[in-house]
């Protein structure tokens, strides 16, 4: 029975650290815009007022260094953006609206998990914690034991 609680609690935080890394938050390094890529649910949001809609990304592709898709715009044209990492959180991104010319711009990306002060009050951290502190105490199961 131990052996299956520990199972479930290692897998669980797996999956609750897998999750936090799926959205992404690309923040310009001018202008403080910012813009939201979920890659695990395909979904893409722009700085805005307000509640705005995840827009669907299509034709998602990651080649090497470089990610690029294209979402649709209100007027039903096709939005291509493109990803380029130049470091370890440093990457170009490039907008191309139809009609116009492609737009460049540097920017620093991070994940879009909450910070430590927001995590203390997150009942999510909380049991991730929990689960973590579970595990530790469960390492103990699986070391053999000295026959004397």
């Amino acid at each position: 029975m131990r052996r299956l609680l520990l199972t479930f609690a290692v897998l669980s935080t797996f999956a609750l650290t897998a999750n936090a890394q799926d959205v992404r938050k690309f923040t310009y390094d001018v202008g403080g815009y910012w813009v939201k890529l979920d890659t695990k649910n395909m979904r893409f949001l722009m700085d805005g007022c307000g509640e705005e809609e995840w827009d669907k990304v299509l034709n998602y592709k990651k080649v090497g260094n470089k990610e690029s898709f294209s979402t649709k715009s209100g007027t039903g044209g096709t939005i291509r953006h493109e990803f380029v990492k130049k470091s370890e959180n440093k990457y170009t991104y490039t907008i191309t609206y139809p009609g116009y010319k492609p737009q460049t711009e540097n920017v620093t990306v991070g994940s879009d998990a909450p910070s430590a002060k927001e995590a203390a009050k997150n009942p999510v951290k909380a049991a991730s914690d929990g689960v973590k502190g579970l595990f530790n105490k469960g390492k103990g199961l699986f070391k053999k034991k000295d026959k004397k």
